[in-house]
């Protein structure tokens, strides 16, 4: 048996299909992992191949240890395939990643460093960060206006803020149809 060659196109994606350019932010929890896979067999050899992973904090170095694997793949000749690998539950911040090949024989590919960045010194240059969406205000009351009023019809809208501290601003909608989106009133 040889060593697998090196993964080539490597690619993330928030949805297993939409490329997430290098730097890229993801509003969810879960990240696709891909890179295509193959081995320097003769056309009629097989050989089984996994895609080997190692995501970090960007903050933290790799230490070249796989922390996910995609299912085996069974691989004849040279031609490449796709493997992937789905990583859920992920926190919010920076994130760098490494990609390897495995055989059945055991033997690996050199790691290749995703999206040709640095990922040295430290933190190391994103990959891709994890940044959820402020959570929804909460506490929304609306009451009738009382003395000094702008318009007739006036209401007073008042919430508690969400305590995430990337929120920027709260967007204010009004209509009158239940369940329309309506139009933007005011950012505070």
């Amino acid at each position: 048996a040889s060593q697998p060659n090196d993964p080539a196109a490597l690619i993330q994606s928030v949805d297993g299909v939409t490329a997430l350019a290098v730097s890229g932010i993801n509003p969810t929890a879960n990240i696709t992992l891909s890179a295509q896979i193959s081995s320097p067999l003769a056309s009629n050899e097989q050989d089984t191949l996994t895609l080997e992973l190692e995501l970090k904090k960007a903050e933290t170095a790799f230490d070249f240890v796989a922390s996910h694997q995609s299912d085996p793949v069974v691989v004849t000749g040279s031609q490449a395939v796709s493997a992937s690998v789905k990583i859920t539950n992920l926190s919010e911040g920076d994130y760098h990643w490494q990609a390897r090949v495995r055989n059945k024989a055991n033997l690996v590919s050199n790691w290749v460093f995703f999206g040709g960045n640095s990922d040295s010194p430290l933190p190391a240059a994103r990959d891709f960060r994890i940044d959820f969406p402020p959570s929804s205000p909460t506490g929304l009351k609306a009451v009738t206006c009382q003395g000094n009023c702008p318009t007739v019809h006036a209401v007073a809208l008042s919430w508690t803020n969400s305590s995430d501290s990337d929120l920027a601003s709260v967007e204010v909608w009004r209509s009158t149809t239940i369940g329309d989106t309506g139009v933007k009133v005011v950012t505070v």
